[in-house]
């Protein structure tokens, strides 16, 4: 009995490799997601932390706390 590979269900397009995140799946991980299309998300998630980041700093050096 062969199994069909699951496709991406963000891009459509490629095989899923890795679960995907924003679900919650109790018992044995089901890949839903292609390794480009999570890299973008943690691309995102970086790009979104450094910002955060940066204004943290400009805040804290008006005050003039480290």
């Amino acid at each position: 009995m062969s199994r069909r590979k699951k496709i991406c269900k963000v891009c459509g397009v490629k095989e899923a490799t890795v679960p995907d995140r924003n679900y919650q799946n109790i018992g044995r991980r089901i890949n839903e997601v292609c390794g480009d299309c999570h890299g973008a998300r943690l691309r995102g998630d970086m790009a979104h932390i450094m910002e955060v980041t940066k204004k943290r700093r400009e805040e804290a050096a008006k005050i003039g706390v480290k």
